[in-house]
């Protein structure tokens, strides 16, 4: 059975159950595997890539390994951004070459294919490619198909220095749980460097704007804080998460996608 996981902004259109039956009729028309498909979100919000490959890159690594993962924000290929299928850490990623992967593939060990147009399709044609793409992948047929560039989106990394680093929110979970770009690693290097040129006993401050907030701690779990109280933690992808214990953080705070975070040793 092929696992394929689909994330789209398309809510409660149509759109999903066209994908479906198109993978499904794969099964009685050309005998292809049976087909473990698993909705990531159809919710993004309408065009959001950077939303997207974000909840991608923090999921992929939950599945199998071989599992399709279909990209369905800006589906439709367009000018001179074409389908194409990626292979990246014992993953395939299906969609158009606008950038995206570039946002989910953090090293250079990856592989990038030109997808063909079906010889069956319609106006609304990334099932057909997905259709094909199972296809391809059951039959061992990566290899073959035309090779592709990379296009590269810009990536917003934070800002650092040897006391401070300033990130953004990236995402905003549906419990108002605010995911910043700022991650363990990164904390964990700025704090030894400040450690070493500060002394040891330097305190931390999450500063937050909106009603301005600071956080001097990082926990382990929701429940090291009281109930309505903020915390601050590194979630499993290994990401700043900002949230209140049984709360919404970012309703709360007033903050959004893109509102800057800076946290501070001193």
């Amino acid at each position: 059975m092929q696992t394929v996981t689909i994330i789209s902004d398309w809510g409660n259109s149509h759109y999903l159950p066209i994908l479906k039956g198109r993978l499904g009729a794969l099964v009685s028309e050309q005998g292809a595997p049976l087909v473990n498909l698993v909705e990531l979100s159809s919710t993004v919000p309408p065009f959001d890539i950077y939303t997207m490959c974000f909840i991608v890159k923090s999921t992929y690594n939950a599945f199998p390994k071989e599992t399709l993962h279909l990209l369905g924000v800006v589906s439709e290929p367009y000018k001179n951004n074409t389908m194409t299928l990626a292979y990246y850490k014992g993953h395939y990623f299906l969609g158009i070459d606008d950038g995206r992967f570039s946002l989910i593939f953090d090293s250079n060990d990856f592989i990038i294919k030109n997808m063909p147009l079906p010889d069956k399709y319609s106006t609304f044609t990334f099932p057909f490619y997905a259709a094909e793409a199972v296809k391809v992948i059951s039959k061992g047929l990566f290899d073959k198909l035309e090779d592709a560039p990379l296009q590269r989106f810009v990536k917003e990394m934070p800002a650092i220095t040897d006391n401070s680093i300033t990130g953004k929110i990236v995402f905003i979970d549906s419990f108002g749980n605010a995911i910043t770009n700022i991650t363990a690693k990164m904390f964990m290097k700025t704090m030894t460097a400040a450690a070493e040129k500060y002394g040891e006993n330097i305190n931390m401050e999450i500063c937050i704007p909106g009603p301005y907030l600071k956080i001097n701690d990082i926990v382990r779990n929701y429940d090291n804080v009281g109930r309505g109280e903020h915390l601050a933690l590194f979630n499993s992808a290994g990401y700043l998460e900002l949230a209140i214990n049984r709360g919404n953080f970012a309703q709360a705070e007033g903050v959004d996608i893109r509102t800057e975070i800076n946290i501070v040793f001193k």
